[in-house]
């Protein structure tokens, strides 16, 4: 995923953090302004500011891996595209919404694989049979 030459990402929530570095780092990083402010100790341990202020420019992610792990578990996601970075709000489709034609199906007698249904399910009703 770091090389990643997908282009267009549709990035949900993640819950592990490598994961989440990995993405955000395949889209890469930006120029940020980051602001300092000083504060001081006041009375009952309240915080107040003393006018002194810094700015500097530096490297930030473009998407922070924090903010792909605050997504809400369904319903929300980032759009990742030329265009940019866009927060997207994924709708339900209306109850009983089916395609109303019939779906291609692909000749798996010859396809590579582990044949995981035909050893253990079909040899399962072959053995009750």
């Amino acid at each position: 995923m770091g090389s990643s030459t997908l282009r267009t990402k549709d990035i949900l929530n993640q819950d592990n953090p490598e994961l989440c570095e990995k993405l955000a780092r395949s889209i890469g990083t930006g120029k940020v302004v980051e602001k300092t402010v000083r504060t001081q100790q006041g009375a009952l341990f309240t915080s107040l500011m003393t006018g002194d202020t810094s700015t500097k420019l530096v490297e930030g992610y473009r998407l922070h891996p924090n903010a792909i792990k605050s997504l809400a578990s369904c319903g929300q996601g980032y759009l990742y595209n030329d265009e940019g970075i866009r927060a997207v709000s994924y709708g339900m489709l209306p109850a009983g919404v089916q395609a109303d034609f019939p779906l291609a199906e692909n000749d798996q007698t010859t396809a590579r694989g582990l044949r995981l249904y035909d050893r253990f399910i079909m040899a399962d009703e072959r053995a009750s049979a």
